[in-house]
């Protein structure tokens, strides 16, 4: 009975760890795949082809491209064969039907992708991705026992050692050691890299180069050592003066065609043409014509270091094209005669093109924030983009553009493995949190095991031990990028928190004849003899 009971038992705890690699495969397959989840029903195909083809934008991919498809269905591959095998399908059978799932799998998302305008379909995504899950196949076939064996074995191991009264400290060690990681990697979200010999430049770069001066009537140029809050931001590019005096600026230049332009408030250098230029129309606006730019007379190192000093900044222009086609202008930057900016706004044909200067966007990272169809010919842009040390928002003409550009530790833990990218930031901190709360839910859920009861003090704590991590770590990411409290990160964090701590504790049912062994061990020696009898 003992061995027929332990066979049960081996056999439900590999049950149970496939299931549960089967549910983690698909939900991150969905998630990579599938990421920023923005739909679009109004995508052209080319030639009015049937989606259903699966054709594309133009996908290219490389061998490195090939060989992630590949891995990313290995797992859905590996769990999908035991739960087959239970079912008591040959071995060819689960290599086909695994092959089959797998391409019908890759097949209903790359035709999902059509219709994500970030992202592109292709039947060799479909071809890599089957082979991937036949790789999981062979690789259950050579070695699944083993590995779902060592599994269950790593489990009933760390449950026999992880007590309630250790679980006291090793939960708090957990997260006390992401702390000390997360903090540096949210550093890198500082404007602790500017450099201070750069002057204000509006109409093109330090540098000066003709193929980068940008054409157009531009009226006014403001900066702030803030984030400005949304309805604000919102209100003052919809020309609500109100607004505008309540937001208190650091710096206006407000243009009006002289020959020389100051700031309003006295905080920043005067500006002047470059090179002079003898007649200046008298207007509202200044005419940029891509042969002349204004340039701060001295380096503007004050703003420079009050904006570090602050960690956020904002700055509102408000312009008016005189070309769209070809452009590739620069309204304004903060840059030095080598090349090397701070700050820069600029026009590439109909697209607000914007980067700045971060530990993460000065290297090869190309960090900058894309934003289609903007500027139309002589029409005029209210343009405001405000950054907190954290996350960038752009608004214009009173309304708030939805991409997303925020850094998290998420982006600095992805560029130990690949090239980040702007379009992927918001998926890459939903990556950083779960890094941190699954495996923390998973201790967690190991712990509870131990309860006996779960009452309404047990419930309690199990409430504040998952809601507290989040506020710490939230409050320490505050702390060091100066961005506002979020409560949605800290609903994240505690989401993510109980998806581990249920990941790890489903399937877990006691086979019957497990449990009658237990019961017959626990019955009394007399009612044992009168069975025997």
């Amino acid at each position: 009975m003992k061995n027929q009971a332990s066979r049960f038992q081996t056999e439900n705890t590999a049950s149970g760890w496939s299931n549960r690699i089967l549910a983690l495969a698909v939900a991150g397959i969905l998630f990579l795949t599938l990421y920023p989840f923005r739909f679009s029903l109004h995508t052209n195909l080319p030639l009015n082809r049937s989606p259903f083809l699966l054709v594309g934008r133009g996908k290219t991919s490389g061998p490195f491209d090939a060989f992630l498809n590949i891995l990313l269905f290995v797992p859905f591959g590996f769990a999908l064969s035991q739960t087959l095998r239970e079912k008591g399908k040959s071995w060819a059978t689960i290599l086909l039907l695994t092959m089959a799932a797998g391409a019908f799998l890759s097949y209903c998302i790359e035709l999902m992708q059509i219709y994500i305008p970030t992202r592109d379909s292709g039947w060799e995504d479909v071809f890599t991705n089957a082979t991937g899950a036949v790789v999981g196949c062979l690789l259950f076939g050579m070695a699944g026992k083993s590995i779902l064996k060592s599994a269950s074995e790593t489990e009933t191991r760390f449950e026999r050692f992880i007590t309630l009264r250790r679980a006291l400290w090793i939960v708090p060690l957990y997260f006390a050691t992401w702390f000390v990681v997360s903090a540096p990697l949210q550093a890198e979200s500082r404007l602790s890299n500017w450099i201070h010999d750069s002057r204000l430049v509006v109409g093109n770069d330090a540098m000066g180069h003709l193929d980068r001066a940008w054409k157009g009537d531009i009226s006014l140029v403001q900066f702030w050592i803030r984030a400005l809050p949304s309805n604000l931001a919102a209100e003052i590019t919809s020309e609500k003066l109100t607004s505008e005096t309540a937001s208190s600026p650091l710096a206006t230049y407000l243009f009006s065609g002289n020959r020389s332009f100051e700031d309003q408030k006295r905080f920043l250098p005067e500006l002047t043409w470059t090179p002079s230029m003898r007649d200046v129309p008298n207007s509202g606006v200044v005419n940029l014509n891509g042969k002349s730019w204004l340039t701060s007379q001295t380096d503007v190192s004050n703003l420079i270091q009050a904006i570090q000093k602050a960690n956020s900044f904002s700055i509102r222009v408000v312009c008016t094209p005189a070309e769209v086609e070809g452009s590739e202008g620069r309204i304004v930057s903060i840059s030095n005669q080598d090349g090397l900016a701070n700050l820069s706004l600029r026009q590439r044909d109909g697209n607000l093109v914007f980067w700045f200067r971060n530990p993460l966007s000065a290297r090869r990272d190309l960090l900058f924030l894309n934003i289609p169809d903007v500027f139309a010919l002589n029409q005029l842009r209210d343009i405001l983009v405000s950054y907190d040390g954290s996350n960038l928002s752009v608004y214009i003409d009173g309304k708030r553009d939805p991409r997303r550009y925020e850094l998290t530790p998420g982006a600095p833990l992805a560029r130990l493995i690949r090239h980040i990218k702007t379009n992927e930031l918001e998926g890459y901190t939903y990556i950083y949190y779960a890094l941190v709360f699954v495996p923390g839910g998973v201790l967690l859920g190991i712990a509870a095991r131990r309860l006996i009861t779960l009452g309404l003090r047990e419930m309690l704590i199990l409430v504040l031990v998952i809601v507290m991590p989040s506020i710490l770590l939230e409050m320490l990411l505050v702390r060091i990028s100066g961005r506002a409290f979020s409560l949605f990160n800290v609903f994240l964090s505690a989401l993510f928190m109980i998806a581990g701590l249920v990941w790890i504790n489903a399937d877990r049912q006691r086979p019957q004849a497990a449990r009658m062994a237990t019961d017959q061990k626990r019955q009394p020696s007399g009612e044992s003899r009168f069975q025997s009898l």
